[in-house]
């Protein structure tokens, strides 16, 4: 160990990555306001930040005014040989260029709607395609009807009516595209903006998501990238819907399970060994898209330019967690330059740090990041963020991204997951020592640190997939909710391994 990294370590540029924190840009920013802040951070001893558009923001994202402030932030990082990383989103999930993506319809996620209606015999059932759905049988080409026991059926101008000959159960199912819309609590509402949710299944909107921004970003500052510019943020993308499709979904699942499960579909609601295994192998093909046609091919882009892709999904916290809105956690962080998490509160023994830092090591990945302090409050103290930071480390975090630098904390900007840990916070003089032992903790950890593995503990996702029938009522956009756990076995499942 280099005693003189220890007792000097702003001396040492490669921990200048150690304290990377978030800076929220969600007032009208002012030239002279940007660079007495840059300046404040620099003298602290924080090398790297992370400029974050965020709510309250004043402007238009991605326009000519932003690029000329990110070129200050630029400047200001030349001048002192000082890195940054960029965050790729306007607020959260990322993946939407400000929600302009899924102005596209077809960028949208889609999502099976399951109708279950059991009928009595001699009952009838009269069958009609709903509005703003894809009908199964045009998608798939395969019927969106499935009856445990064949009834009678006609077709009239209604539709199809089904007279049931025995007791027999119906799922209907539609693919539908999704369409929540999120509405900023801090500007005029942009219901005219669409869904939030991308289907991050799709190749293609992942592509139209590069070309909106990342295309951008390297048109302007191409000669930044590796030297100043070290990474993308790409922030809590998240699967909204419980059972996502996307178009190449049929023909993925044939090329990888040598069936197909359309004529099978509805074994997704289904309790039983056979239903489970064709459960078992949706969810994994639906994580095989996630990763392939969203974290992949964003990591490629990146690797191709010589920066890293810094990510972390939502929800990572349980097993369960991780299931519903990416399909398989461990398998995501596969191709991350710098995986990470994040952890909200003040609360410690939550297992995602160790679910995070094994995924990063059976990948051969050294930097692994935490997001940290959102919605610990203003009364937050530099003690309780030491005692956090202790706990993440011993858990196998490297970097700590601060949750946030606030540019402004007008009016309602305060309530947004206080406490901002900037120069408004009532600790702030004591943030160069924090930085120090970021820094210390990061040097040792990152390059005098040997893993020991003594024990190795199985990640049940397959048993948890075969046991999971998803609430498909419980949806996801903004809002930070668990999903709903329904079913005996795969609760016990969680709450054995939550015990761990």
């Amino acid at each position: 160990m280099d005693k003189n990294i220890f007792k000097d370590p702003k001396s040492c540029k490669k921990t200048d990555v150690a304290q990377s924190p978030f800076w929220f840009w969600n007032d009208k920013l002012e030239k002279e306001e940007l660079s007495r802040q840059l300046k404040l951070m620099s003298e602290k001893g924080i090398k790297n930040i992370i400029p974050h558009g965020r709510h309250g923001f004043i402007g238009e994202y991605l326009d000519d005014t932003w690029f000329e402030n990110i070129e200050l932030v630029l400047e200001h990082k030349r001048k002192n040989n000082e890195i940054t990383w960029i965050y790729d989103e306007i607020n959260w999930p990322a993946g939407t260029c400000d929600r302009t993506i899924t102005q596209n319809e077809e960028f949208r996620e889609q999502y099976l709607d399951f109708n279950v209606i059991h009928l009595k015999k001699g009952e009838l059932y009269r069958y009609l395609c709903l509005e703003n759905t894809i009908n199964v049988t045009a998608h798939l080409e395969e019927t969106s009807i499935f009856i445990n026991l064949i009834a009678d059926y006609k077709v009239g101008w209604t539709g199809i009516e089904y007279r049931c000959t025995e007791d027999c159960t119906i799922y209907e199912v539609n693919i539908k595209i999704d369409q929540y819309i999120a509405v900023n609590p801090l500007s005029d509402s942009d219901l005219g903006q669409g869904s939030n949710a991308v289907n991050y299944l799709n190749k293609e909107a992942t592509i139209a998501f590069l070309d909106s921004t990342y295309e951008k970003y390297y048109e302007r500052f191409k000669d930044d990238f590796g030297s100043v510019i070290k990474a993308f943020f790409n922030d809590e993308t998240r699967l909204c819907n419980t059972f996502p499709w996307t178009q190449e979904f049929a023909k993925k699942f044939i090329e990888l399970k040598k069936y197909d499960i359309r004529p099978l579909i509805h074994n997704l609601l289904i309790e039983n060994e056979e239903s489970g295994r064709i459960r078992c192998d949706y969810f994994d093909v639906v994580a095989h898209l996630y990763q392939q046609n969203y974290i992949k091919i964003i990591a490629d882009w990146c690797e191709e330019r010589g920066i890293g892709l810094a990510a972390h999904l939502l929800n990572e916290e349980t097993l369960a967690g991780q299931v519903r809105y990416n399909g398989d956690f461990m398998r995501q962080l596969k191709y991350m330059t710098l995986p990470g998490i994040d952890h909200l509160g003040k609360g410690i023994g939550s297992l995602n740090a160790k679910f995070g830092s094994s995924a990063a090591r059976n990948n051969g990945k050294n930097d692994f990041h935490c997001e940290v302090f959102a919605g610990c409050g203003w009364d937050m103290t530099m003690y309780e963020a030491v005692r956090m930071t202790s706990w993440l480390f011993q858990q196998g975090v490297q970097i700590i991204i601060n949750h946030a630098f606030f540019y402004s904390d007008r009016e309602e900007r305060a309530n947004d997951w206080p406490p901002s840990q900037f120069f408004q916070w009532k600790e702030w003089d004591k943030m160069e020592n924090y930085n120090s032992m970021l820094r210390r903790l990061y040097y040792m950890l990152a390059y005098e640190t040997k893993f020991e593995r003594e024990t190795l503990i199985y990640n049940p996702v397959e048993s948890f997939w075969f046991n999971y029938i998803g609430n498909q009522k419980f949806k996801h956009g903004y809002l930070n909710f668990g999903p709903k756990i329904e079913g005996k076995e795969h609760y016990l499942l969680i709450m054995n391994y939550k015990n761990l």
